[in-house]
């Protein structure tokens, strides 16, 4: 099992290597400025999102899933962040253009920031990992 666990840890480190720091300190930026934060997943990325919820919770941060019965509605100076790993997802424009037309800013967290969700997102977060998109 130790050469699976030396292999996924490279993998990561692949990824982390590879990975925009201006783009991550832009979202964290984003995030420290929210006075809400509302989170909402889909596919594969969705343990993640839930757990990084978690821990913006944990920070002190008024962070909620959109879907669970606690989760305020967003307005000016809040924030949504979607995963997209995909590109686009039907559920996640929609959810992208309630926030928007509420006031609150959009944080795409995504492998294809060329995806329609990211270009219509006021903040992107690339993370350079293969997808299915990638996959022939």
């Amino acid at each position: 099992m130790s050469t699976l666990y030396r292999a996924a840890l490279a993998d990561l480190g692949q990824v982390f290597d590879r990975i925009d720091e201006a783009a991550v300190e832009r979202a964290i930026d984003e995030i420290v400025r929210a006075k809400r934060i509302a989170l909402y997943r889909v596919g594969r990325e969705g343990l993640q999102i839930k757990g990084f919820c978690m821990r913006l919770f944990h920070l002190g941060r008024r962070a909620a899933m959109v879907g669970d019965v606690t989760t305020p509605p967003l307005g000016d100076g809040d924030l949504l962040i979607v995963s997209a790993g995909l590109g686009r997802f039907s559920t996640v424009a929609a959810l992208m253009g309630v926030a928007k037309r509420d006031g609150a800013r959009t944080l795409v967290v995504t492998a294809q920031p060329e995806g329609d969700c990211a270009k219509a997102a006021d903040i992107v977060l690339p993370i350079p990992a293969q997808t299915m998109a990638d996959d022939r």
